[in-house]
Order: C-alpha cells, then structure tokens, then sequence
C-alpha cells in the first residue's frame, strides 16, 4: 500500500493520523512528488518506478492520493482537482485500485490539507487567528503557511482533534487503505 502525497509537511501529518489509529507503517509507504503538479504529472520518474514495483510484484497496487484542492483564484480548487486527479489516475492505469482525498475546508471545498485541520479548530482560536492576519494587514490570508504559523504560534500546546468529524473520510480511507 502507498500513500502519494504532495510534500514533506502532507507526509508528517499522515504519518501522526496513522500513528493515532495505531497502523503500522514505514517511509516505503509513501511517495512524496514535491509539489501538486509533480503528483498530477503521469510522466513524473517516480511513478514509472511504482508502476514496475506494483508489476514486479513487489508491492501491493493499493494506493492513496492525498492532494489539496487548493483556490478557484489560482487556477485549480475542488472540481478542476478532482477532475485532474482522475486523469492522472487513467493515463497512469490506476483508476481500478487508485483512490484519492482531496484536502480542503469541508464547507468551502478549498483550500489545502492546513485548511482541513484548521476547520478542526475551536470557533473563538479560528476567529483570533483571522482578527490577527486582519489586523497585521495580511494580504495573502488563504496563505496555508501564514496561517498555520500563526495557530502554532498563539496556540502551540493545541493537539490537532484527529478525532475531528472532519477527518473522517481521510481516516476511513487509510483504514481501508492499510487493511488490504
């Protein structure tokens, strides 16, 4: 079983989501690409090498894309996500046994993986954290590092709830996932 990701950051948080449902798991089971385009980019070196380990046998063709939906004003958000992932899916021959989750805001449908766990968050830090980056004149206040920052900043002895409704798409897929 893989899980495909976007960046380092992407992989950290799965690996803490795993951890707290107690499956097991080894950095041979991810694939970090960089970037989104790298992980939409069927001709990116890193799948033609998992294409021939699930060929050869080596590992099992269960796999799990993790990718952010990202903003309508930068090009990409939900649907165009969706609708490229799915075609990476194809042109790479995975459609059959490749699932994917696309982190966002549950409500907005945009956004990044910062933005699902964000949504997590109790209403009065959510609402402290944007009266600080309104304040401070933050211009870029979809920035998922700014804000990010900013919560572990004012909050850093906050957990993350992976309990959180939220994540429970992402839980049932890599329960699924890893139970194959």
């Amino acid at each position: 079983m893989v899980v495909v990701v976007e960046g380092k950051s992407d992989k950290t948080f799965i690996e803490s989501l795993l951890t707290s449902l107690n499956i097991t798991f080894s950095d041979d089971n991810f694939i970090v690409m960089g970037n989104k385009s790298n992980l939409l980019n069927n001709k990116e070196k890193k799948y033609k090498t998992l294409k021939n380990s699930i060929e050869s046998g080596k590992i099992s063709s269960n796999i799990l894309f993790i990718l952010d939906a990202d903003y309508l004003s930068s090009n990409m958000g939900y649907e165009h996500t969706q609708k490229a992932i799915e075609n990476t899916r194809e042109e790479l021959g995975f459609k059959k046994f490749a699932k994917y989750f696309i982190s966002c805001h549950p409500q907005s449908k945009e956004g990044y993986l910062e933005s699902l766990i964000l949504s997590t968050i109790d209403d009065e830090q959510n609402k402290c954290i944007k009266n600080v980056l309104e304040c401070a004149e933050i211009e870029k206040k979809n920035d998922k590092d700014i804000f990010n920052k900013v919560y572990r900043y004012y909050y850093p002895n906050s957990a993350i709830n992976l309990e959180h409704n939220n994540f429970k798409t992402l839980r049932n897929e890599l329960k699924d996932l890893f139970k194959k």
